[in-house]
């Protein structure tokens, strides 16, 4: 569901900013580097069904960004994981607006 949403509104070379829960973030960036479109989310996530029974511990989740990089970098986009809302990426539109 989530493929056809994104095909529908997001081209190559754009770029998807995911604020959602419960999708699984991995999944999304993964749809994004395939199909040329750039990729940034605010805190990354499981799938909600995944998460009920699941939970990522610090050095899981850094084992995952691993093997997530190793699979899928080198691409023409590029993917921002727990970029944060505020402070991250509010702080960062305001710093550029300031510019």
């Amino acid at each position: 569901n989530f493929e056809l949403v994104l095909n529908k509104n997001c081209g190559p070379q754009s770029l998807c900013l995911n604020f959602s829960t419960h999708i699984s973030s991995f999944d999304v960036a993964k749809f994004c580097l395939m199909n040329a479109i750039h990729y940034l989310d605010t805190a990354s996530n499981l799938w909600s069904q995944e998460s009920l029974h699941k939970s990522f511990s610090q050095e899981e989740y850094g084992e995952a960004l691993i093997v997530f990089k190793e699979r899928y970098v080198p691409s023409s986009s590029f993917v921002i994981f727990n970029f944060g809302m505020n402070p991250g990426l509010v702080s960062f539109l305001a710093k550029s607006l300031l510019e």
